[in-house]
């Protein structure tokens, strides 16, 4: 995922806003990042920046659907998903299972 997220530009760390609460009650984002950061017990600067991030999420999806399966029983090169109809892109080449 990739997005904005706030950054104490004075001590040079991520922020951490107050949102339910707090900024969608006030709409204020330095009061947001007072309350956030006093919560979470960090020091707050006062002063605060944006900055591009990319978030990585694991995906947990899959589940045994019976006793005896193991992960390359469905993600294995000749395992019950097909990774072609997949379309996998990105640092995968398309087709391919991961490594």
């Amino acid at each position: 995922m990739k997005g904005k997220q706030m950054y104490d530009s004075g001590n040079n760390i991520f922020a951490v806003p107050h949102l339910f609460g707090g900024y969608w009650n006030h709409y204020d984002w330095n009061q947001a990042i007072v309350s956030g950061m006093k919560a979470a017990g960090l020091p707050y600067s006062g002063k605060y920046d944006w900055v591009e991030t990319d978030m990585y999420w694991r995906i947990t999806t899959c589940r045994a659907e019976g006793p005896g399966l193991k992960c390359n029983d469905c993600h294995g090169e000749k395992g019950r998903l097909s990774w072609k109809a997949l379309v996998m892109t990105g640092s995968r080449r398309n087709g391919e299972p991961p490594r």
